[in-house]
C-alpha cells in the first residue's frame, strides 16, 4: 500500500501478486475486501479503470456474502466512481443506485438503534 501511495505501481504490484495466495486463502472476508479494495486502488491511481473494476467487483462479491451494508456500501460508492471515469453510464447508474440505497439503509438502522436505545433507558421521575 505504501508503495501505491508513493506512485510506485511496479512494485507495489509485486508485493501485491506475492500476497494475494495467502490472502485469498487465509484470512477472513473482511480483510479479504480490504485487500482487493487497496489492489483496486494501486490501478486506479494511474487508470486503469478495467482492473480497478475487476478488483472492486471481487471485494463486491465477497461483502454481499458477508451481507455487510457497510462494506457493500463502500465498495458500491468505489463502483459508482470507477465506472464514471470509465465512461460506462450504464453501470454507473446501477451503483450509484445501490450505493444510495445501501446508505439510506445503514441510515434507518442507525435511527432505529437510536431508538431503541432511547426506549430502554428508564424514566425518571421529575424532582422538585
Amino acid at each position: 500500500m505504501i508503495y501505491t501511495r508513493l506512485e510506485k505501481f511496479d512494485s507495489a504490484r509485486y508485493f501485491f501478486v506475492k500476497a494475494t495466495p495467502g490472502f485469498e486463502t487465509k484470512t477472513t472476508p473482511a480483510s479479504q475486501i480490504a485487500f482487493y479494495s487497496q489492489y483496486a486502488d494501486l490501478y486506479s491511481k494511474p487508470g486503469d479503470m478495467p482492473k480497478a473494476i475487476e478488483y472492486y467487483t471481487k471485494a463486491k462479491i465477497l461483502a454481499d456474502g458477508m451481507m455487510s451494508l457497510e462494506w457493500q456500501e463502500g465498495v458500491a460508492k468505489e463502483l459508482d466512481s470507477l465506472y464514471a471515469k470509465a465512461g460506462d453510464y450504464k453501470q454507473l447508474h446501477l451503483y450509484g443506485n445501490l450505493y444510495h440505497t445501501y446508505k439510506d439503509s445503514l441510515q434507518k438502522l442507525g435511527e432505529q438503534k437510536v431508538l431503541i436505545i432511547w426506549q430502554s433507558i428508564p424514566a425518571r421521575k421529575k424532582v422538585h
